[in-house]
């Protein structure tokens, strides 16, 4: 049958500015990356199994990084495989309003503007985030287009859209109503500088060589007798409420329940035993701050013993430390307290001592521990689930490091703090009750509020009262009042103006054991009434949001969705938010759907410099992808990221590695561009007769085709991806095109050369289906003219084997 010649339309050499545009426009336009739109397979059956990935939601900040390129490559990676096996796959995209970071972010900008945070009322400082996070997503949308990433964008979702906000409510609520949401006075990890609680897993441990103070505690009744304690915090010690030594130390056992008198301060307090107290730290004898340290807390909780406060949450001493320690910052309060311990005859000795300390893990400022009343997750039960599911195999990590990892973090899991003291997030829907004139007291304060900026607004009044305020609730939601430590939450948003400030407000009594408290609350999206609640300020932690990706997104996406694709088919993420994310994902999957929320895990390492180290802007090694696309192409860069992409180790990045992988995509375009002018009269129908080496390739594609399946299976992705590279270099490159060119050009028989072109034929287009989970936008170029190809895209194939 002759076919005649086909002109073959490809440039002389591969430029990826010219080809990714037009081929991700090809794509978009078919619709395929919808999975309500595949094709049916070229056999006529149908697609039945569906394949779901959530990708992590890149937070709405800033620009992407490698390791959202990474993250990108691995899932589109396996999205394009499932795709050509023939399942019926989503891949919903999605952005992260990412709370906290954001607002960093955000604070930094107005920083380099001369501008700060604290000047602007809540809802202006909430509309700006707003915007500047509705540019960042559409930037970052782009970037991922660049990048090949074959998403649904119809069903593109955002952390902060009304129907995720609802479910996240609905959660919060159940959360409640069975218990497992609580509201209590703790002590949390509080950052002095972003003035907002942080959790366990945001707070960085960084060793430090600080001081240990020995001091004298007089015992009541024989000043000249007293018991030793040690410190690193001696200014936490105007809060001390008792000494607390081991019920084993048989050296205080005749001091245990005398009292000693507080340095400075001359206050009585017990001789206690605890088991928390630690035999070999300092003396064995320690002072208990109930509202500066977590331990201390909870053995002031077991002992009933008083709270007081004497740091605030702007990192200074409160009016309760008392003169002259009142209004001193943290480091002046411990130099002045050290030189009166040791004027007055307090202090012992001092000695050098290298400790862990927690730092906040955005700015670095050392965390203070600050009682407050905060909403937790009481979260054993969650948990115990979670470690059920993945023993159970119903939840399986790919890599049994990172299933260790979890088990023994999992293991020692305490309560999840998750309100937030933010304007950028989901407000926390709890509405508290008040009544018109009711008073509201000022809690560890006891002077002159400057400033208090008490913002009016047209039916709103407010009357000076000498222990608190009053107001007329209508139209409230918070005032602030703030000197110092002090905040005083009434409600927000509708209040504060540039004018009707209050400048001066006295507050005469004086509380030192309890915080802000609202006997009476009510759970919903809506206040109960039209008047008489108010909703405090405080937000969500991000992850208590994120967590409930999977099944949010898809319960909100189109009808169906989510009976057909949860749980989805595996979590693809970075290792270093195992526990922010990952855990909680799998926790709060279980609690709010009776399902897991993905049925595989696979964490792949983080992207270090060519040196290894951590890349950072401060170290100046930031690596930005798309300036890397600019040059050598988004295939080059896939390859190159996934090439040594082993899921226990973190990748070496080398702008050199991404020039090898440009080198590979002009290999790929000048073989394919050979075989192709010599595929112009080419047959598939035409009658063939394999030699020994027509059968040694064929075979060698074969078994070449069921490893990267299999690797692929396995997520063993580098390996998946150096077995197309070699095969495509060596096998198809070095020996199959020199074999058959020659037959080809100068054949010995019509029969040859047909089955010469047909091995030609086959191997590149096997090898371009093989290639293209890997890189698609050189692949579906090619694609595109190759000749008899049966399917309008190569992202629609059927995989060779």
């Amino acid at each position: 049958m002759d076919v005649g010649h086909r002109q073959i339309c490809m440039e002389a050499q591969y430029d990826p500015k010219k080809v990714e545009d037009k081929i991700y426009q090809l794509w978009s336009e078919s619709g395929f990356f919808n999975p309500d739109n595949l094709p049916d397979l070229a056999n006529g059956k149908k697609r039945t199994k569906p394949y779901c990935i959530i990708m992590p939601p890149p937070n709405a900040n800033e620009a992407l990084h490698l390791g959202h390129a990474l993250m990108t490559t691995l899932e589109d990676i396996l999205i394009r495989y499932r795709r050509l096996r023939g399942d019926i796959t989503l891949w919903l995209p999605g952005a992260d309003h990412a709370g906290f970071e954001t607002q960093v972010v955000f604070e930094k900008k107005l920083e380099k503007e001369g501008k700060s945070r604290f000047q602007f009322d809540r809802e202006t400082l909430y509309q700006m985030i707003w915007d500047y996070v509705q540019q960042n997503k559409d930037v970052a949308q782009n970037q991922l287009k660049r990048l090949g990433a074959s998403c649904d964008w119809s069903r593109n979702k955002f952390t902060l859209d009304p129907d995720i906000i609802k479910i996240v409510y609905q959660t919060f609520e159940k959360l409640y109503n069975e218990g497992l949401v609580y509201r209590g006075l703790r002590i949390i990890n509080w950052c002095p500088k972003h003035q907002t609680g942080l959790s366990d897993l945001e707070v960085k441990y960084e060793d430090r060589e600080d001081k240990l103070w020995y001091i004298k505690y007089p015992l009541v009744g024989d000043k000249d007798k007293f018991i030793e304690v040690a410190t690193t915090r001696p200014e936490t010690m105007l809060g001390d409420t008792a000494v607390a030594v081991n019920p084993e130390d048989a050296r205080y056992k005749k001091l245990v329940g005398q009292k000693v008198l507080l340095p400075l301060v001359n206050r009585e307090i017990p001789i206690l035993v605890d088991d928390a107290v630690e035999l070999e730290f300092g003396t064995g004898a320690v002072k208990v701050t109930p509202a500066h340290d977590a331990t201390d807390f909870e053995i002031g909780q077991r002992h009933k013993l008083e709270t007081i406060v004497v740091i605030g949450q702007d990192d200074k001493m409160t009016t309760v430390a008392g003169t002259p320690y009142a209004g001193l910052k943290i480091v002046e309060a411990r130099q002045k307290i050290v030189q009166d311990l040791e004027a007055q005859g307090f202090l012992i000795k001092e000695e050098p001592y290298r400790h862990s300390v927690g730092v906040c893990y955005k700015c670095g400022r050392v965390i203070e521990p600050m009682v407050s009343e905060q909403w937790f997750v009481r979260i054993k039960p969650l948990a115990e689930r979670a470690v059920e599911a993945i023993k159970k195999g119903e939840v399986k990590f790919v890599s049994e490091k990172y299933e260790k990892i979890f088990q023994h973090w999992m293991a020692n899991i305490r309560d999840w703090n998750i309100s937030r003291q933010i304007v950028w997030g989901i407000k926390i829907p709890v509405w508290y009750k008040t009544s018109v004139g009711s008073k509201m007291e000022a809690v560890h304060f006891n002077e002159k509020i400057l400033c208090a900026k008490l913002g009016l607004k047209n039916e709103a009044e407010f009357d000076q009262f000498s222990n608190g305020f009053g107001f007329d609730d209508r139209n409230i939601q918070w005032a602030s009042g703030r000197k110092g430590e002090i905040l005083l939450y009434v409600g927000y948003i509708d209040l504060l103006k540039s004018k009707g400030y209050f400048d001066e407000y006295w507050v005469e009594q004086n509380r030192t054991d309890k915080n802000l408290s609202e006997s009476e609350f009510r759970i919903g999206e809506k206040p109960p009434e039209p008047i008489g609640w108010y909703q405090k300020p405080d937000t969500f932690d991000t992850w208590f949001s994120s967590g409930q990706w999977p099944f949010a997104t898809l319960q909100t996406t189109k009808a169906g969705d989510f009976e057909r694709f949860y749980p989805t088919a595996v979590m693809e993420t970075g290792w270093d938010i195992l526990f922010f994310w990952v855990a909680r994902m799998i926790m709060m999957g279980f609690y709010a759907t009776g399902q897991e929320p993905f049925r595989q895990i696979y964490m792949h390492g983080l992207i270090r410099d060519k040196d290894k180290k951590k890349m950072s802007k401060s170290k100046g090694n930031v690596v930005n992808p798309l300036a890397v696309v600019d040059e050598n192409g988004a295939d080059a860069l896939r390859m190159a990221l996934v090439f040594n992409a082993a899921s226990d180790s973190d990748l070496p990045f080398g702008e050199d590695k991404v020039v090898a992988q440009k080198r590979f995509a002009n290999k790929i375009w000048n073989a394919a561009r050979f075989s192709l002018l010599s595929l112009e009269d080419f047959n598939e129908k035409a009658k063939t007769k394999f030699t020994a080496a027509d059968e040694a390739i064929l075979k060698e594609l074969e078994e070449t085709a069921q490893k990267i399946t299999k690797d692929l299976d396995s997520f063993n992705f580098h390996e998946a991806a150096q077995s197309a590279y070699h095969f495509f270099w060596h096998s198809f490159c070095d020996k199959c095109i020199e074999d058959v060119k020659e037959r080809i050009k100068e054949p010995v028989s019509a029969e040859d050369k047909a089955t010469a072109q047909y091995v030609l034929w086959k191997v590149l287009g096997d090898s371009l289906k093989l290639l293209h989970p890997f890189m698609p936008f050189i692949t579906e170029e090619i694609y595109q003219s190759l000749p008899e190809k049966k399917r309008p895209a190569l992202m629609v194939e059927e995989w060779p084997c």
